[in-house]
């Protein structure tokens, strides 16, 4: 059998080690014996003088100095306990063993240990699977195996009596490998023979392990580590579906005592996070197996054990040789078992084994920070499983969880308001309780609604008591409750599960007004009391009022008709009162400038949404069906409410943060509104919708043209904060927008979707763009200027008119250079309006021109030569355009004729076209247009020797050939002429 010969080699190899290490260790002694070591003094000990006579000789100095000492007579070497300390040679360190060394050593013997365990383990199954002896002498043999293995494990510790000749790591791994197969052998006995009952399996399990206890305190941790391990992988190897739930359970939960108890008793960290390691994963298997119950107990057990063990630790005065490890365990135990608390076999498992789970970790939680076991901050652990469990319960709608889960919020809560209140060190606490009861319980008030549909309001008026009485003791006991961050964590928790309350009692259209309500009496307790967290929470329930005003319970009913204005009007008219109101108290506070301006805001905010939709209703009595503005002005009128409130709050300062800060964000929501909802969910280009009003007057104008001026009003008001350029850049893209928009409005009437696009639209986009570039490059140089007129916005305004423009040039270029055309572009059909096309296209040349000229003032070199080449390359397309026009009118897709006289035009007008381009480029020194000119000519060159010559025939192609010439030596004279006379290069 292999197995019997993997054994007997393993022993085999241990004796040869054993026998090696002894043969050194008499080497080693020999070596000391008859080999002298002379004694080097220590470098830096200090060097006594030499006295001139010496008339008492002392005792502790027997050593006579180098100096007066014969070379040739060798001084005998003091002993060691006459030498004194100070001048006592430091011991050697030992080198550390080589790679080979520590294999040889160590390697075998682990690897041997573990070989020799997975036999143990093995035998059993292996001879049953075989059959080759009865089922009571296969028992017999592996306690046989198991007793030999342990003898082995003394004889080889007692071997030598000499310290360096034991080797402990071997002796460990064979005491191991025998209890693991006693381990099996017991099992195997009850389990799968049923030879003894679990009377006697029990109290035979529990005599191994603390026989194997008692073998690691003789042979080291080593021992400890391997039996652990084992002692958990014996289920796996004998067959654990046989074993039964309750006998598995038992069986863990021995292990897990075993273990931890070694830990405690012998500081042992390694081993314990080995068995808390073995007990996690065993739990995720007895879950995942369905035993959720058994799972439940490992993650309760395990780290209640380790908090016994850690207590009994703290107790001894034993050294600790890991004590960072060691002082982690029991911190460590309570995390991983919150973590493992979160999967779904737990959730699933049922509804009381989750809630009793996380109520034993909390409670296990506060036990092990009352006795300094783990730092307060692993009470956050259990308190977040709870959280994330409530938010399972709300994502995935999970039956009848709720109400059990409520009981736990309770316990968290007053556990940690009783940790707080024992030892003030301990705020921690509270503060994780009072958040984690407020999160669970938001997630928890849908489902509560439903599993308590009578009771939810009652129970969450209760805990909102509690979290009450609880923030009142911590205030009582701090000295400073306005200052007190659980004295805050506690009132915005009240403040939180007192919101869900209203809600779940009141609902639908009064919650604005209760909740208006709610924030004025939380000023008021700012306000006589003092306490940290009530302003917050009071803004916080102004900020939930207002949203109640805009949420479908109100401005729903409200919009659709089912809710008269007078009601609304009413309730909006009270929350705004009940806003203000809360502002004027906290505005007695001086501690809260802050919040009074967010209350403020909240209530002007209000003030104004109520207005909006007061008039919207009275505006269109029958509901949506008669409204007399379509949804996309609506839209664009809710966005200039928001900009405008956000231009006021700009225009008026405030010293606060807050005060400074709601302008912005006003108008970022403003920003974000009209983009939503203007220029992608309601764009009449993209809905279909027509555009109401006439041209440039429309709604298009309400929806763009108005918020880019509104957006540049506030940038150029807060040019000196860091606001300014992302507000101008909004006003910017609102312009942008609207140009392009009220184009496509112009060529296609109030329908924007109907029609493709034509010639003229596609250039008049170019000039749009190329408006918009000239109009940034402009602005840039004014503002650069002055710069004290521009304050933070000159100098981004700066760069973008060196970016900006080419943002224009670029695209403008290309829509009329190539999609524009009538002729080469990829559009299709006639031309309807060419007198409006070159407009466009001579505009689009000055357009660029002037660009150019600006950037080459401003110094922009780049920019200025791309303006030019530009302009020459929409010139030379403009140019090809009337020729073509000019022979064929609207046709211009009509296809070229090769022999005709428009080739030669072609061919002339290009010539004097290069000509004068080149020109131009050497007259001012740019090499830009130098070069195009020359292409430009070269190119007709070519089309004059490959196309003219082939095709043309008799006058025209000789004139071809004359007028290209001609111009080819005038462009030579002339460039030669200007290039003697020009100026400097650009």
């Amino acid at each position: 059998m292999t197995w019997l010969l993997v054994m007997g080699l393993a022993i085999w190899v241990l004796v040869l080690q054993l026998r090696l290490n002894t043969i050194q260790q008499t080497l080693r002694g020999l070596e000391r014996k008859f080999v002298p070591q002379p004694a080097t003094p220590p470098a830096s000990a200090p060097t006594a003088p030499v006295p001139a006579k010496v008339d008492t000789p002392t005792p502790d100095l027997v050593e006579a100095p180098a100096a007066v000492a014969p070379a040739n007579i060798p001084l005998p070497a003091p002993a060691p306990h006459l030498i004194p300390p100070s001048v006592r040679p430091a011991p050697r360190p030992r080198p550390a063993p080589a790679v080979s060394t520590w294999l040889s050593e160590n390697g075998l013997a682990w690897i041997g240990g573990g070989a020799l365990a997975l036999g143990g383990a093995l035998l059993v199954t292996y001879a049953a699977q075989k059959g080759f002896f009865t089922p009571a002498l296969r028992i017999w043999a592996a306690l046989a195996v198991g007793l030999a293995m342990l003898a082995a494990g003394e004889w080889i510790r007692r071997q030598t009596r000499a310290p360096g000749a034991r080797h402990a790591l071997a002796a460990a791994m064979a005491s191991a490998a025998g209890a693991t197969t006693l381990y099996a052998a017991i099992w195997a006995a009850y389990a799968l023979y049923h030879f003894i009952p679990l009377s006697l399996a029990g109290p035979g399990l529990a005599l191994v392990s603390l026989g194997l206890l008692a073998l690691a305190f003789l042979h080291g941790e080593p021992l400890a580590l391997l039996a652990v391990l084992a002692a958990f992988l014996v289920p796996v190897v004998c067959r654990q579906p046989a074993w039964g739930d309750v006998s598995l359970d038992g069986y863990l939960g021995l292990i897990v005592a075993t273990g931890l108890a070694a830990t405690a008793l012998r500081r042992w960290a390694l081993a314990g996070s080995l068995t808390l390691a073995g007990a996690a994963l065993w739990s995720l298997g007895r879950d995942f197996t369905g035993d959720t119950m058994g799972g439940a107990a490992l993650l309760i057990g395990a780290p209640a054990m380790m908090l016994v063990a850690g207590k009994f630790q703290r107790s001894e005065s034993a050294p600790d040789a890991r004590p960072r490890l060691q002082s982690a365990l029991p911190g460590i135990a309570l995390i991983g078992a919150s973590v493992l608390c979160l999967t779904g076999g737990q959730i699933a498992g049922g509804v009381p084994i989750v809630a009793v789970t996380l109520a034993a970790l909390i409670v296990l939680a506060a036990g092990a920070v009352v006795f300094n076991l783990a730092h307060t901050r692993v009470f956050a652990a259990p308190a977040l499983a709870l959280v994330v469990t409530a938010a399972s319960v709300w994502g995935f709608n999970l039956q009848h969880l709720s109400p059990w889960l409520a009981p736990v919020v309770a316990i968290l809560i007053v556990i940690s308001l009783a940790l707080a209140l024992a030892n003030r060190e301990r705020d921690e606490a509270a503060i994780i309780g009072a958040a984690g009861a407020a999160v669970a319980l938001t997630f928890l008030r849908a489902r509560l609604a439903r599993d308590l549909p009578q009771a939810d309001g009652a129970v969450l008026v209760v805990i909102a008591l509690v979290l009450g009485a609880g923030a009142w003791l911590l205030a009582r006991r701090s000295p400073k409750a306005a200052g007190d961050l659980a004295v805050a964590a506690w009132v915005a928790a009240g403040a939180e599960i007192a919101g869900l309350a209203i809600h779940a009692l009141i609902g639908g259209w009064p919650e604005p007004l209760a909740y208006g309500l709610l924030g004025l009496a939380l000023a008021l307790g700012a306000w006589r009391l003092g306490w940290r967290g009530f302003s917050e929470t009071a803004v916080a329930a102004a900020l939930a009022s207002f949203a109640a005003l805009l949420g479908p319970a109100l401005a729903g009913e409200v919009l659709s008709g089912r809710l008269g204005w007078e009601t609304f009007a009413l309730i909006g008219a009270g929350a705004s009162a009940a806003q203000a109101a809360a502002w004027q108290v906290l505005k007695r506070q001086d501690a809260s400038p802050l919040s009074a301006e967010a209350a403020s805001t909240s209530a002007l905010i209000s003030l104004m949404v109520t207005l909006f939709l007061t008039l919207r209703s009275w505006a269109t009595p029958h509901g949506a069906a008669g409204a007399s503005l379509d949804p996309f002005t609506e839209a664009s009128l809710r966005t200039l409410i928001l900009l405008a409130s956000g231009f006021v709050l700009t225009v008026r300062s405030s010293s606060t943060l807050v005060g400074r800060a709601r302008g912005p964000v006003f108008l970022v929501l403003g920003i974000l509104h009209g983009l939503l909802t203007g220029a992608l969910v309601l764009n009449p280009w993209l809905t279909g919708t027509s555009v109401s009003g006439p041209p440039i007057l429309d709604s298009l104008a309400l929806a763009f043209l108005a918020p880019a001026l509104l957006l540049a009003a506030s940038a150029w008001k807060q040019a000196r904060t860091r606001w300014a350029t992302p507000t101008a850049l909004a006003a910017l893209l609102f312009a942008v927008i609207w140009a392009v928009m009220e184009i496509r409005r112009l060529f296609h009437g109030p329908t924007l979707d109907q029609g493709a696009f034509g010639y003229g639209e596609t250039a008049a986009y170019g000039v749009a763009a190329l408006g918009v570039a000239v109009g940034l490059s402009h602005l840039a140089q004014a503002l650069t200027a002055r710069r004290t007129a521009g304050g933070e916005l000159a100098a981004p305004l700066a760069s973008a008119g060196q970016a900006g423009p080419w943002v224009g040039l670029v695209p403008a270029t290309y829509l009329l250079a190539y999609v524009a055309s009538p002729w080469w572009g990829p559009l299709d059909g006639p031309l309807v309006a060419p007198i409006l096309l070159f407009t466009l296209y001579g505009a689009g040349v000055a357009l660029t021109v002037r660009l150019a000229w600006q950037a080459r003032a401003a110094g922009f070199a780049a920019l200025a030569h791309a303006g030019f080449a530009g302009a020459v390359i929409e010139v030379f397309a403009l140019l090809t355009l009337a020729i073509r026009f000019a022979f064929h009118g609207a046709a211009m897709r009509t296809p070229l004729r090769e022999a005709s006289l428009e080739t030669w035009t072609f061919s002339a007008a290009w010539a004097l076209y290069g000509l004068a381009v080149l020109a131009a480029g050497v007259r001012g020194r740019d090499r830009g247009l130098r070069w195009l000119g020359l292409a430009t000519l070269l190119g007709t060159t070519l089309k004059v020797f490959l196309f003219d010559m082939a095709r043309l025939e008799g006058v025209v192609r000789a004139g071809s050939f004359l007028a290209l010439g001609a111009l080819l030596l005038i462009a030579a004279l002339v460039a030669r002429r200007l290039g003697g006379s020009a100026g400097p290069a650009s």
